[in-house]
C-alpha cells in the first residue's frame, strides 16, 4: 500500500457535523456492504447517514475496497474512527461504535449471511460489476455477496448502486437477473458519470 493516497480526502467526502448526543436508538438495523468499485465517499456518507437516523448498521467490506478506501479517502483501515470521524470524535462516540459492526468480507459464517438474521434492509455502496454478477447469479463466495443473496431470498429490500459506466454485456445480464426478480432499476448522474441503481424487494 503506498504512503499517500492518490487523491486529497478532505475535498472528496462531505461530513454532517459532529452530533453533541446521539441520535435516539430507531429499532432499525440494516445491513452495508462496500465494494472494490470507484465511489468510497458513497459508502462512507451512507454509513453516517444510516447511523446518524438511530440504526444499527452491520458492515462488511471487501478486500479490493480497503485498498480503493485508502486510495480516495486515506483511509488506512474500516473503523469508525477513519471513516466517520466526525461521528467518532463526537461526545456520543461511544453510542455509534455500538451501533456499527463490522465483518470481515472472508467470515461466511457471520450472522448476515443467514436468513434467520433478522434486518431491515441491506445496500451495496458501491457495487462492482463482479459483486453485482455474483449477487445476480446466486454464485457469491464472500460475505458481501452472499448476505445480499440471502436479502433477495428473504425478499428484504436490497439496494445496489452499481458504480461502473459504460455497461457490458456481462453487467447487462446481471441487471438482467435482478429484473427477473422484480428488482427495479433507475439510472442517475453523478460526477460526470452515470450510474445505475436499483432496489427490490
Amino acid at each position: 500500500m503506498p504512503d499517500t493516497p492518490r487523491r486529497d480526502p478532505e475535498a472528496m467526502t462531505p461530513r454532517c457535523e459532529a452530533p453533541s448526543e446521539a441520535p435516539a436508538p430507531s429499532g432499525k438495523v440494516f445491513v452495508l456492504g462496500v465494494s472494490g468499485a470507484s465511489g468510497a465517499p458513497y459508502a462512507v456518507r451512507t454509513l453516517e447517514q444510516m447511523l446518524m437516523s438511530g440504526a444499527t448498521v452491520h458492515a462488511v467490506i471487501s478486500e479490493y475496497c480497503q485498498r480503493l478506501l485508502f486510495d480516495e479517502l486515506g483511509v488506512r483501515k474500516p473503523t469508525l474512527d477513519e471513516l466517520c470521524p466526525n461521528l467518532a470524535s463526537s461526545p456520543a462516540a461511544s453510542a455509534f461504535e455500538e451501533r456499527v459492526i463490522f465483518h470481515p468480507n472472508k467470515d461466511v459464517g457471520a450472522v448476515i449471511a443467514s436468513g434467520s438474521f433478522l434486518h431491515d434492509g441491506m445496500a451495496v455502496v458501491p457495487c462492482s460489476s463482479t459483486s453485482l454478477g455474483a449477487i445476480a447469479t446466486g454464485a457469491g463466495s464472500n460475505l458481501l455477496t452472499r448476505a445480499a443473496m440471502v436479502t433477495l431470498k428473504e425478499r428484504r429490500p436490497l439496494v445496489i448502486c452499481h458504480r461502473e459506466m459504460l455497461m457490458d454485456i456481462g453487467d447487462a445480464a446481471g441487471l438482467r437477473g435482478f429484473l427477473r426478480r422484480g428488482w427495479r432499476s433507475q439510472s442517475h448522474q453523478q460526477g460526470g458519470r452515470r450510474q445505475t441503481a436499483g432496489h427490490g424487494r
